[in-house]
């Protein structure tokens, strides 16, 4: 009846030779269609692979997700983090913190290191350069006040003489002063 359907097992197309202990001692094997061996094959090759392939795939999966958590994830933070910090000169205020224990963790330590001491040598900066304009600012008050100190060229010209004078400091306020005056007996 098997023979006659056309898909016959390789089971029931192999007959056993019994001994007399009725243990099997050889299989002859009969007509076997090449056709249908092929479709066995095909079939468990299918089966297998799919065995085989699928937790492959979930493996993959999974792999895939853990990478973007543990690597692609922290690592666009970081990089949003520095490019604010690039536009702002501020440490972002939603820094990434990464708590990875790996490469990207000292990454970002460095990367919040050095936004600090930036930060921090630029506010330093903005101070000395405030200072030094406020400093240069009170040398010329300083400067103006003492050239008004000094007498002009028409102060000094009296009858009888003409004095010459010139004020000059080294730097922004000099420290010598002078004046020219007659005294009550008429001298100079």
């Amino acid at each position: 009846d098997s023979e006659a359907s056309g898909s016959q097992s390789v089971s029931e197309l192999l007959e056993g030779v019994d001994q007399p202990n009725d243990e099997i001692f050889a299989y002859f094997g009969a007509d076997y269609s090449e056709d249908i061996f092929s479709e066995e094959v095909a079939e468990r090759a299918l089966v297998n692979a799919a065995y085989m392939g699928l937790p492959l795939l979930v493996t993959l999966v999974l792999l895939l997700y853990a990478l973007d958590r543990r690597v692609i994830k922290p690592v666009r933070g970081l990089s949003r983090g520095m490019g604010e910090f690039a536009r702002t000169r501020k440490v972002p205020a939603n820094a990434p913190v990464i708590k990875s224990g790996d490469e990207i963790q000292e990454i970002s330590e460095s990367f919040q290191a050095m936004a600090t001491d930036i930060t921090e040598y630029m506010n330093h900066i903005e101070r000395m350069t405030a200072e030094r304009v406020s400093a240069q600012t009170e040398l010329e008050v300083a400067r103006h006040i003492q050239e008004g100190l000094v007498p002009t060229h028409k102060e000094l010209a009296g009858p009888g003489y003409d004095v010459a004078a010139r004020a000059s400091s080294a730097r922004m306020v000099g420290g010598d002063f002078y004046d020219v005056f007659t005294t009550s007996h008429g001298m100079l």
